[in-house]
């Protein structure tokens, strides 16, 4: 059984209302034994309507209070999603310098200036040059940032683009393995992870992200460093699909999964 979920929002985030204590209290019905918060952070997220930031004094007071309440019930990390873009850097390190977080998942949101979640970049740009464009960008992020643990959804385009046959995209990652293989070889040589996110169960694709493919793949470079998290934007979604997602593990000869306490990377038992 999974049971840590190293990705999940709360109402501080743009696009969540969940209540922490919420997600704390469906994390251990589901019996889990850790989680960790990875609000938003999207510095220049292009759409001006949405501000993906937060108080991050406040968020610090609010999940500690927590933790320190359910101490010896659950362990509740501090963490955080970045959006990824090259020229923030600077900005991102100096967040991650200045507040103790335990975790920071690298994330890459945006491709020709939008989010692929909007439809509006499938209707100006073939699918086929969204995929390539917005991992090509992944690659360019992971080569100038050091700043993140794991690199989150790496295929989370995918999700949202023409719908798959039987929700696979294995054609998707086949068409583009050699940007994949140096978007891997870039994490591997960095000390990097590679994220397991469910999210993509609940958007009716047959896989996580990334896609078995990419995990094997990631295995068979040299990788090790894998996290696991169900990227929760509403309580009932904490470990969502975990079983699917174990079977998945197995049949990829994933051996353990790994924690980040501290931002540094603990091997556990599933």
């Amino acid at each position: 059984m999974i049971k840590t979920d190293l990705h999940m929002h709360s109402a501080f985030s743009a696009d969540s209302e969940a209540l922490p204590r919420d997600n704390i209290e469906a994390a251990l019905e589901k019996g889990l034994d850790t989680i960790c918060f990875t609000d938003h952070i999207d510095y220049d997220f292009p759409d001006p309507e949405i501000l993906f930031d937060f108080n991050i004094e406040d968020y610090f007071h609010e999940l500690t209070a927590l933790r320190e309440e359910y101490e010896g019930r659950i362990r509740i990390l501090i963490g955080v999603e970045m959006g990824m873009q090259p020229h923030l850097g600077e900005r991102i390190s100096k967040t991650l310098h200045d507040w103790p977080f335990d975790f920071c998942i690298g994330s890459q949101h945006v491709v020709f200036n939008t989010d692929p979640y909007y439809q509006t970049v499938w209707e100006e740009y073939p699918c086929g040059m969204v995929y390539r464009k917005y991992l090509e960008e992944t690659l360019e992020n992971v080569s100038v940032l050091d700043c993140f643990d794991v690199l989150g959804h790496l295929d989370y385009v995918t999700r949202y683009g023409v719908p798959m046959p039987e929700g696979k995209n294995d054609e998707v990652i086949l068409e583009n393995m050699d940007l994949i293989d140096e978007i891997l070889k870039v994490l591997i040589r960095k000390d990097k992870g590679l994220e397991i996110n469910s999210a993509a169960y609940r958007k009716d694709q047959a896989w996580p992200n990334p896609n078995p493919l990419v995990i094997r793949r990631y295995l068979e470079l040299g990788g090790e460093i894998i996290t696991v998290g169900a990227d929760a934007h509403r309580s009932m979604d904490v470990a969502a699909d975990f079983d699917r997602v174990k079977e998945v593990l197995e049949a990829c000869n994933v051996r353990a999964l790994y924690r980040y306490i501290r931002r540094k990377p603990e091997r556990i038992e599933f």
